[in-house]
């Protein structure tokens, strides 16, 4: 029986443009036809081809992605027979993109060394990974997982800034930047792939890698201010939010599209409350952002979006927001978000933050600061409760209607939480005729046909792997 994998533009979605790295396979330029690109690609490759296709193509490579250059206009697919369908994986895949989602969690020390958490059963189970002398006695708040092997861990304390970095699942953590990075502390990380990642903290520091962490170079100087910088969201090798403190009256948004040679300041006096902070970013694309912050306890926490890459920011802040602050936002795509507050807050929006609804999940009295998700239903949460309650996971596969506590090997405070994009799922069932399809960046979707019928699994955003 063949399971057929179909990628398939459902709305027009921004282009996302790619450079010649190792990993990509462009087509017609590469190999002749797309099934002789497959042919010759290896786990975590991408494909990127325009053109019309008539073919039927075999995937027997895991976790490979296939998206159009310039727009689902410029790439059509279409089969050369209906059966097996245009796309049509071949093997073993995981049992469902939940059950095999690989993710991190982590927080303060805990026995004399920083937590580390992992899971590969979408946190049915967690691990603790690291020991003494492996992993430094200093908390950590920033995690950005590129796959189930890859991740950066970013941390520190008011001397002392730590990036750690696993390519092998977390089994073991290689210290990076000593000597490079400055003697303060880093708050979040975020990486498009194994080798380019941003990381921000104390006094403006952006630090920026090329080469898998090999070397750290700072960036912005000069032009961010040395303000508490609490926010990072790459979209793309060129695409960068960061975001922090107040500077000259306001909450500060940094924006750069050159890979961060250069940094604008966005947002203004008129669109970002005064005397106020932003501590969350996240991107669905190159256009569409949210930030979150706060001013203080006895004000409401605040949501901006903008839909122009940061040229205006508009206010979504929810009617029944919490006082306090919000800390953390997710785009799961440019109408799909979750946004997390102190106070137990968890809001979800449907239709790009026109609207957001509050999701119960019975923590009134827990600050939650971490969200991530693989998809429109299946999110975590991190944070922490008051006084001794230690840390606390929650996790949804319904969209928020129910969330669910996790159980973690350790309950130090937790800070950020970061999933990868989940492999696809293996269900026996026929192939679906496929004719003609469009291809469209970057977005990729699972269809899995029980009995003719057909459910359709939209991973995340993919980043080009290199």
């Amino acid at each position: 029986m063949i399971l057929a994998l179909v990628l398939l533009g459902m709305v027009a979605l921004p282009v996302i443009e790619v450079e010649a790295n190792p990993g990509i396979i462009y087509e017609p330029d590469d190999y002749g036809t797309i099934q002789e690109a497959v042919d010759n690609a290896s786990s975590g490759d991408t494909i990127v081809h325009d053109g019309t296709y008539t073919e039927n193509v075999n995937v027997g490579v895991h976790n490979l992605t296939t998206q159009s250059e310039n727009g689902m206009a410029n790439c059509i697919v279409q089969a050369a027979d209906s059966e097996p369908g245009t796309f049509a994986p071949l093997g073993n895949f995981a049992a469902s993109p939940v059950h095999n989602a690989a993710g991190w969690v982590v927080g303060d020390p805990s026995d004399g060394y920083g937590t580390i958490l992992y899971t590969t059963d979408g946190g049915d189970t967690w691990e603790r990974q690291g020991s003494i002398g492996e992993i430094p006695n200093v908390g950590f708040d920033g995690v950005s997982a590129v796959d189930s092997n890859t991740a950066w861990v970013a941390g520190g304390n008011k001397t002392c800034g730590v990036i750690l970095y696993t390519t092998d699942g977390g089994n073991t953590w290689t210290r990076q930047g000593e000597g490079e990075i400055p003697y303060t502390e880093l708050l979040r990380i975020s990486a498009i792939d194994k080798n380019i990642a941003w990381a921000v903290g104390f006094h403006g520091t952006v630090l920026h890698t090329t080469d898998g962490g090999n070397t750290w170079e700072q960036q912005g100087v000069g032009t961010i201010p040395g303000v508490l910088l609490q926010g990072v969201y790459a979209v793309d090798h060129e695409t960068v939010w960061v975001t922090g403190d107040t500077f000259e009256g306001y909450a500060t948004i940094f924006h750069s599209t050159d890979g961060g040679n250069t940094w604008t300041r966005q947002g203004s006096a008129v669109e970002i409350p005064s005397n106020s902070h932003i501590l969350g970013v996240s991107a669905a694309d190159r256009n569409n952002a949210w930030v979150v912050g706060g001013i203080d306890y006895n004000h409401p926490s605040f949501v901006l979006h903008t839909a122009d890459g940061g040229n205006t920011w508009v206010n979504q802040t929810p009617i029944d927001t919490n006082n306090g602050d919000a800390n953390d936002v997710f785009a799961v795509n440019t109408n799909t978000a979750w946004m997390v507050q102190d106070h137990g807050g968890i809001f979800y929006t449907e239709n790009g933050g026109e609207n957001w609804t509050k999701q119960e999940c019975n923590s009134s009295f827990w600050y939650l600061v971490g969200v991530s998700a693989i998809d429109a239903n299946t999110a975590w949460v991190t944070g922490t409760g008051e006084a001794t309650a230690g840390g606390k996971i929650l996790h949804t596969t319904d969209g928020g209607d129910a969330w669910v506590p996790q159980t973690p090997p350790v309950n130090p405070n937790f800070g950020r939480v970061s999933f990868a994009p989940p492999t696809p799922p293996s269900v026996g069932g026929e192939a679906y005729p496929v004719n003609k399809i469009s291809l469209l960046a970057p977005w990729i979707a699972v269809g899995v046909f029980l009995g003719g019928s057909i459910s359709w699994y939209v991973l995340r955003r993919r980043k080009v792997q290199s």
